[in-house]
């Protein structure tokens, strides 16, 4: 296998793994949130009621911009506030667990089926 070939190969494995880590997930517009934070709605509705690390967000957001982004744990809590705001009011908690994550409280999940 030719370098070219092995790094189309890794790239696209890393495109799988980042897929895996948070699916697309529509959200209506409505809720008119930013990008990134579209990205940690993704990765914290992916656990489907299971609570999602702070690491496993990070990761997340990390992997879509390419590097760690500054001071990862203070940014994705800013983040996860920022959603919190903005989806209350349509009837979308996000809970959270210290040592556990984060997750969609079981009412949050029926609104979103």
């Amino acid at each position: 296998m030719t370098l070219p070939e092995r790094l189309a190969e890794l790239e696209e494995e890393v495109r799988q793994l980042r897929a895996l880590l948070a699916p697309k997930v529509s959200t209506p517009g409505k809720w008119l949130l930013a990008p990134m934070e579209k990205v940690v709605f993704a990765a914290i509705a992916a656990g489907r009621g299971d609570f999602i690390s702070s690491e496993r967000i990070i990761a997340v957001m990390d992997g879509l911009r390419g590097a760690p982004i500054g001071a990862p744990d203070i940014t994705m809590r800013q983040y996860v506030l920022r959603l919190r705001r903005k989806l209350a009011p349509f009837g979308i908690v996000i809970e959270s667990r210290q040592y556990y994550g984060y997750r969609l409280s079981a009412a949050s999940s029926r609104v979103l089926k």
